[in-house]
């Protein structure tokens, strides 16, 4: 009877122990880029990309963009000296793809059964397309025919 009860207790913090590794978590990085890294650290990690010049916006702040493949990098900082990642998006995200258990063309269904409720959504002017913001997650997912289409970090 001894054996029966620890063999059900230790079956028990099995299932629990696999239940909260298996879930959802905040992200701050997407394929090896991380929110905060300085562009050197983004090329490094990555390989040079295509770089647009830093541009200053109207409240004094900086930004510029790197795009590496289908890798979207938007970097942002109080000097041009000073950029850092902000958002990290894959425009193309395939199947090897794997964003908090979400892959890339998975039905939108599967995604809000797995994330829960979205913090806000946007949908398309011009098409059957919108996209879904996971404020607790840090995370966006774009969606086009109810497929995943693209997937940001750093909302």
């Amino acid at each position: 009877m001894i054996a029966f009860v620890l063999g059900t207790i230790i079956w028990q913090g099995a299932l629990i122990r696999e239940q909260i590794k298996d879930r959802p978590v905040r992200i701050t990085e997407l394929a090896g880029v991380e929110i905060g890294m300085p562009p050197y650290e983004v090329t490094r990690v990555k390989g040079a990309g295509f770089k647009l010049e830093p541009t200053r916006r109207a409240d004094g702040s900086w930004d510029q963009m790197i795009v590496i493949g289908d890798l979207l990098v938007l970097l942002d900082g109080p000097s041009e000296d000073d950029l850092t990642v902000h958002r990290v998006c894959e425009t193309e995200p395939g199947y090897e793809t794997d964003v908090n258990g979400i892959k890339g063309w998975e039905s939108e269904k599967s995604v809000l059964r797995r994330l829960g409720r979205p913090t806000m959504e946007v949908a398309d002017e011009d098409g059957p397309g919108k996209s879904s913001y996971f404020e607790r997650y840090n995370l966006m997912i774009r969606f086009s025919q109810s497929r995943v289409r693209g997937i940001c970090v750093g909302v």
